[in-house]
């Protein structure tokens, strides 16, 4: 029998309740795996091509609220992908 999840969270999640393997991007599965939860069965990672865009608007110069947050966005994803 196989099951079939949409969702990243819901895959993530039942994967750590045993109920399978998800193959995860590494900044959802990293903390999961960090605590003990889960385990990653081989040492290889795969770029997958596919990015997000912090974007804004190109004739607006940035608020110090949104620049807070480009900052922190930047400093939680360089925590959360170890470097190679």
């Amino acid at each position: 029998m196989s099951m079939h999840v949409a969702l990243p969270f819901l895959c993530l999640d039942a994967a750590i309740a045993g109920q399978g393997v998800f193959l995860a991007w590494e900044t959802l599965a990293n903390d999961a795996i960090a605590m003990e939860r889960l385990v990653a069965p081989f040492p290889d990672r795969y770029p997958t091509g596919i990015a997000y865009w912090f974007v804004t608007a190109a004739d607006a110069p940035l608020s110090p609220r949104v620049r807070a947050f480009r900052d922190w966005l930047q400093q939680e994803l360089a925590a959360s992908v170890p470097s190679e």
